[in-house]
């Protein structure tokens, strides 16, 4: 996956926020979690997760507003 400045590598500030295996996002700007900014004002902004529960590789993607619940069965991607 290549890298560009269009993407922020925010992976400590959400595992910061990992509590009993899981991870509950309100539907509130992601820009207002502790260790997150916002790198476009007024742009559309996406979350994107990919994360192992029950050593099952899991992926979401969500928009800024949208929140978020984890673990989730229907986050579990199909790896052959």
């Amino acid at each position: 996956m290549e890298m560009s400045n269009e993407v922020l590598d925010v992976t400590v500030p959400v595992q910061c926020l990992v509590k009993d295996s899981k991870l509950v996002i309100h539907d509130r700007t992601k820009s207002e979690l502790p260790g997150f900014f916002d790198p476009a004002l007024g742009e559309d902004k996406m979350l994107h997760i990919v994360y192992n529960y029950h050593d099952q590789p899991h992926e979401v993607t969500i928009k800024d507003n949208e929140p978020l619940r984890l673990p989730k069965t229907s986050h579990r991607t199909n790896v052959t």
